[in-house]
């Protein structure tokens, strides 16, 4: 069944028909604060992202008004799927308004964790969204069997286990082929 078509998924569209709204603002302010302490308390410079702009202090309970429209096409965007694969999870502000926006959506993020505030942040978002969200610690240009897992869909059905930095972090998100 599309998503477009299970009302869990539809209740997300009328929050993104005024472009001038914040769209989960209200659902997601509590957690964006949470993960901005652990930014804030990691004493490093925060990487630009769709809530806040490169290397900027982020503001506890507010993300960056100029960064809107980005905050808007992103979480429009993620309503059409049910699996999101991104690139640079960093402090998670992506994966937050994402799994808010959608509530059926899988996120997995692949990061090589070089900030002090990443794993923190991830599981922070981990606690609140539970098996929704996973992370895959390395470089995203060198994880052979994350790459030989994309190409072969018939491949996505295998759980896949990755070891870094002492960190075991299980995905199980590859159910379901891309096409």
């Amino acid at each position: 069944m599309p998503v477009h078509d299970r009302k869990k998924a539809d209740w997300g569209f009328h929050l993104f028909q005024d472009a001038d709204l914040e769209p989960c603002l209200e659902a997601y302010k509590s957690h964006l604060i949470e993960i901005n302490k652990i930014v804030l308390e990691s004493k490093e410079k925060l990487e630009g992202n769709l809530f806040y702009f490169h290397e900027s202090t982020p503001v506890l309970d507010a993300p960056e008004p100029g960064r809107k429209h980005k905050r808007f096409n992103y979480g429009f965007f993620v309503l059409g799927g049910n699996k999101l694969l991104e690139i640079g999870f960093n402090a998670g502000h992506s994966a937050l308004l994402a799994l808010t926006s959608n509530p059926d959506l899988v996120y997995v993020g692949v990061d090589l964790a070089n900030h002090r505030y990443t794993i923190p942040c991830f599981k922070y978002l981990e606690s609140v969204f539970g098996n929704r969200i996973n992370l895959i610690v390395g470089d995203s240009r060198d994880e052979r069997r994350l790459c030989r897992c994309v190409r072969r869909p018939q491949h996505l059905a295998h759980w896949v286990r990755l070891l870094r930095r002492g960190i075991n972090l299980e995905i199980t998100w590859f159910r379901q082929s891309f096409s």
